[in-house]
């Protein structure tokens, strides 16, 4: 699956007004929920706060890749967010982050999460790329250039027997 494929326009939020990580998921889970309801909310900003718990998920540039796994989701999903004003993320370069793009995955899709988190990485990754998002003047326009970046990592097909 390409990470293009794994974010939508409705999923992609510009220049978000947000004071910290937990205000943060507590947005995306309340974006998300609008609209797929098959989601709980509780449970997506609970397994967010919990990952992020474990380690930064803080790539460093200004870059952050929150993510985790839950029920309810047939399908991955992503956001992409750029913030108005960056949030600590506890960074290992101790920058602040103001692109975010957030993986959720169905579950018991452990490989899939994987694959797409390592392409997500690598691609935003590239400071050219932060900038390029960044400086996006709409959210139809991050939209339009996150699909147009060229991803030069291999996505993630399964291995099947």
């Amino acid at each position: 699956m390409k990470i293009q494929n794994v974010i939508t326009e409705p999923f992609t939020l510009h220049h978000v007004q947000v004071q910290s990580k937990k205000s943060l998921f507590t947005l995306v889970a309340e974006h998300v929920v609008e609209r797929m309801p098959e989601v709980d909310a509780h449970e997506l900003y609970k397994n967010l706060m919990s990952r992020e718990k474990l380690g930064s998920t803080a790539l460093g540039g200004g870059v952050a890749i929150p993510h985790c796994r839950v029920s309810g989701l047939t399908r991955p999903i992503g956001m992409l967010i750029t913030l108005e004003k960056p949030v600590d993320f506890d960074a290992i370069d101790n920058q602040w982050v103001n692109l975010i793009f957030i993986l959720i995955a169905p579950l018991h899709e452990h490989e899939q999460h994987l694959g797409l988190l390592r392409d997500i990485a690598v691609l935003l990754s590239h400071t050219s790329h932060h900038q390029y998002l960044t400086t996006a003047q709409s959210t139809p326009d991050l939209h339009m250039r996150f699909q147009s970046l060229e991803i030069k990592t291999e996505s993630y097909s399964p291995v099947t027997a």
